[in-house]
């Protein structure tokens, strides 16, 4: 092949290249004609409607029609700010709460969804879509109209609007029709400022409206209609009122409730499968460790003198890393061993250190971190009755949904009188079949999952609570409160525990900590970067309003120096008890049993999965 051929099929080859190059930029920048378009946007519309369906296939919805009105005087009946509605489709578990913050941008949307020109004509603006001038009741009819049953707010925020549904449900307020589509129908009534000149007796007072006296026990429907003049009965209607009806705690109606009687509850339960047997006891002469707060949370150890018996379950060690309980093994985490143990005839969880990598505690370090935790259950129990001692002083009826402690009553640390009951430290190629590695122990109260307890996860140690059930939001209001009570000093977070009805039991929290004197709770302690990270994250609910939380964060961030950060001005409702002494926190104990040293602070643990067999460990 000659040179000048050669040539011209490398300058033929460029060229094709050049060509394929530009062409293939053609296509990348040309448009699609507006046919294809909008041929994507169905294609893309449907498979999202598509993935929507899939996801509701096997979950409970209620589905919420969204009405918009307006008021402004006693006398008005009420006005539809348009014809149209909006449809909510919500999951039964989700608040009520919830529910009520849509349907407000519902209306809201309806509105600004208007020609300006009709706008123009309303007596209210975008300022008026607030919470404190939305009044909520269940419409009548088929169709939403201005007259209808006032809803409790208060109240019905703290359940699930699956709960909401079922109470109109057997109060007879939905129609039959609605009942079947699982359809909520409700209005919200913005109630529009008043001028300065107009007569305050004429204007609708949102503050009787929101607080009405029930007549009904489920707290949800309120004798107090939406307006004075526009709930009175049709001409078509007799205009008696149903009787009133009780509820009992399965939440069954009946006309009258059969007296309290004494109940035996018995405590047998049935042979568990033989792979489950209960596993032979070993025991061992302890000295207990209690630690308890005082009204200031502050908290103190003591250490009993008296020798006492604590039985330690056999053969755990064989079972170490499956993944159930099994004889003695309870499950393991990322930081701790938990395994089956007695005291005084009541099963206890028993927790030691567990090997982190190739670091493995020793004696002094396991009953250091063991008894920081145990500290920390002490301090967290004291936030928790202050939370109730709150709700009681804002008028807070806890009770129907949540009734929040943690799993302090009994908790305990155990020394072995006798070190030598131990055994000897196997060999590397040695099985480990000693009851106990350490000398330390911590002992908490066994809940067992049998019993009817669902374990949930609120919080994670650096994940701030963003939960949308009844009973998470309670949590969720209460890890606010732990940051308002502390003087803005300490967050608890990675929240956990058992649910058994509204009975709550927390347990295993971490707590991010500033300007304590006494330093870190322990290794798992960031400060005030995880602090400031919780209020920048946190997202109020209705029980924070309620509780005079969010009024509390008006307050100046904390401050890092040796001044204690300036308390909120009280107001009418805030609790009365001085704030927690979070700064003048001892020790109450020796040097050698102070908190983890600077070394010690750095070491990271991995969290137990919200899954783990056992949920009395990290």
């Amino acid at each position: 092949m000659t040179d000048a051929l050669q040539l011209r099929l490398d300058r033929v080859s460029t060229s094709m290249q050049q060509y394929d190059k530009a062409a293939t930029d053609l296509r990348l920048r040309q448009t699609r004609t507006p046919a294809e378009s909008q041929k994507s946007q169905r294609v893309a519309d449907i498979k999202s409607k598509q993935a929507a369906l899939r996801d509701l296939r096997n979950v409970e919805v209620v589905y919420v029609e969204v009405y918009g009105f307006y008021a402004k005087r006693a006398g008005d009946p009420g006005r539809a700010i348009s014809k149209t509605c909006r449809r909510l489709t919500m999951k039964a578990t989700d608040s009520a709460d919830i529910v009520f913050d849509r349907a407000l941008s519902a209306v809201r949307e309806i509105y600004t969804a208007q020609p300006v020109a009709s706008r123009k004509e309303l007596p209210i603006t975008e300022g008026d879509f607030k919470r404190e001038q939305a009044v909520y009741s269940i419409a009548k009819g088929h169709r939403g109209t201005a007259t209808g049953y006032h809803i409790d707010v208060q109240a019905a925020s703290l359940k699930s609007i699956g709960d909401v549904f079922k109470g109109l449900q057997a109060d007879g307020t939905l129609s039959q029709t609605d009942a079947k589509e699982r359809l909520i129908r409700l209005n919200v009534s913005i109630y529009v400022a008043p001028n300065a000149d107009e007569s305050a007796e004429e204007i609708v007072d949102l503050a009787t409206l929101s607080i009405a006296p029930t007549r009904r026990a489920n707290g949800i429907k309120s004798s107090t209609r939406v307006s004075r003049s526009s709930v009175r009965p049709s001409s078509g209607s007799s205009g008696k009122r149903k009787r009133d009806t009780a509820v009992d705690r399965e939440g069954n109606t009946s006309k009258k409730l059969a007296s309290a009687r004494p109940t035996y509850v018995s405590a047998f339960r049935p042979p568990p499968l033989p792979i489950n047997r209960p596993p032979a006891y070993t025991a061992f002469k302890v000295r207990r460790v209690l630690c308890v707060a005082d009204n200031t949370g502050v908290p103190s150890v003591v250490e009993s003198s008296a020798e006492e018996d604590v039985l330690v379950g056999q053969g755990w060690q064989k079972f170490k890393g499956k993944s159930e309980p099994c004889e003695g093994w309870l499950g393991g985490g990322g930081s701790k061993y938990a395994f089956m143990g007695m005291y005084n005839g009541d099963p206890y969880a028993l927790l030691q250190m567990a090997p982190l990598g190739s670091y493995a505690a020793d004696d002094e370090g396991n009953a250091r971190y063991l008894l920081d935790e145990l500290k920390l259950l002490a301090i967290a129990q004291y936030f928790a009755t202050t939370f109730h001692q709150r709700a009681e002083a804002y008028n807070v009826d806890l009770a129907d949904v949540a009734n929040i402690r943690f799993n302090h009553d009994g908790a305990f640390l155990g020394r072995l009188v006798n070190q030598w009951d131990l055994g000897f430290v196997p060999s590397p190629n040695e099985v480990d079949e000693r009851l106990l590695i350490y000398d330390t122990f911590l002992a908490t109260r066994l809940i067992r999952k049998a019993d009817g307890y669902v374990e949930m996860k609120f919080s994670g140690a650096h994940e701030t609570g963003k939960n949308t059930t009844p009973i998470g939001r309670v949590v969720d209001a209460f890890a606010h409160h732990v940051l308002v009570d502390s003087n803005y000093t300490c967050v608890l977070v990675d929240l956990q525990g058992f649910v058994r009805g509204k009975e709550v039991i927390l347990f295993d929290p971490q707590a991010h900590t500033t300007d304590w004197a006494t330093g870190p709770t322990g290794y798992w302690d960031k400060g005030k970067v995880e602090i400031d990270k919780f209020r920048e994250e946190h997202k109020c609910n209705e029980l924070c309003r309620r509780l005079g939380l969010v009024q509390a964060e008006k307050m100046p961030a904390v401050r890092t120096g040796p001044k204690t950060p300036p308390v909120a001005r009280r107001t009418r409702g805030v609790q009365k008890s001085n704030p927690m002494a979070v700064r003048n926190l001892i020790a109450g104990i020796s040097d050698d049993e102070s908190l983890a040293s600077d070394d010690d602070k750095d070491i990271e643990v991995d969290e137990l999965l919200s899954s783990s067999p056992s949920s009395h460990v990290k």
